[in-house]
């Protein structure tokens, strides 16, 4: 078990706050997992703040932390369920991709997927030319989202085949922080996917212009957060520069509809997309 969270925020008086917000959450949720935590940031300038070890919370990433501006960031505090836990193991995982790709991208799950399933995706992902690192299902998720990003360039496609391709194998809540290159501060995008039959709790909510995740709802409900809703089963929350959209897969299809480009007049507005194979 373990307990994933993110934050991304539209209000720039807010970044000063960011960083201490998610780290509380991490702190609220230490309990879902006390062998390791990290946590990975993104500056107003689009650098990112990546640190994670071994123990609680206030063990594995030094509280100054919170001092770091951010506009968003994703955080994980997990139970290794290996004998010996390896800091490899420990979420966020950063995506086993060269320095001069395109895309940087770090993953955090609460997962929990049938073994020979897993090993599956490890292998299909291996004849892509991807080579997992870690034991984490996160990596397996975030991977087979970036395999297909790389092909497609569309990141609500490459969301939507995520969920359908994982479906049946497990129960996952996730998140995933998009660093593209190419776009700089447009290219920064916040995911959230959940698997279809909802087995882990996600939860979604928005103050102020602020959007947050979690495993759990206590820590929403202490940061003011008054709507506070599931992430869709079979779908999830995309958070960029463009806006905010949620959606769902319907009958595990999947339609290869461009969201990303969707522009909002409003940044907090949000619209459920079934995304429906025709």
């Amino acid at each position: 078990m373990s307990g994933t969270i993110g934050v991304y925020s539209f209000d720039e008086s807010f970044f000063g706050e960011l960083s201490r917000s998610l780290y509380s959450g991490l702190v609220t949720i230490s309990d879902r997992g006390e062998s390791g935590a990290g946590i990975c940031l993104v500056n107003p300038s689009g650098e990112v703040n990546f640190q994670k070890g071994f123990g609680k919370v206030d063990v594995a990433i030094p509280r100054e932390i919170i001092k770091i501006s951010a506009m968003c960031g994703i955080g994980n505090t997990r139970y290794a369920r290996e004998k010996f836990p390896r800091i490899e193991n420990t979420q966020p995982v950063r995506l086993n991709i060269p320095e001069n790709d395109r895309y940087d991208c770090y993953v955090s799950a609460d997962s929990a997927f049938i073994p020979s399933f897993l090993d599956g995706v490890t292998q299909e992902l291996k004849k892509l030319g991807y080579k997992c690192e870690t034991l984490t299902g996160a990596e397996r998720i975030g991977a087979t989202f970036l395999m297909q990003l790389k092909k497609t360039d569309n990141i609500s496609d490459s969301s939507a085949y995520t969920i359908d391709k994982l479906d049946g194998g497990g129960g996952y809540s996730s998140t995933i922080l998009l660093k593209d290159k190419n776009k700089g501060l447009d290219g920064i995008t916040l995911i959230a996917l959940r698997d279809s039959y909802g087995v882990k709790p996600f939860y979604f909510g928005e103050r102020d212009k602020t959007f947050y995740l979690n495993s759990e709802t206590y820590w929403l409900e202490k940061e003011g957060v008054e709507k506070i809703e599931e992430v869709n089963r079979g779908g999830g929350v995309i958070i960029s520069k463009n806006g905010v959209i949620t959606f769902q897969l319907i009958n595990r299809s999947i339609k290869l509809e461009n969201l990303q480009n969707t522009q909002f007049q409003d940044p907090r507005f949000r619209k459920t997309h079934q995304i429906i194979k025709q």
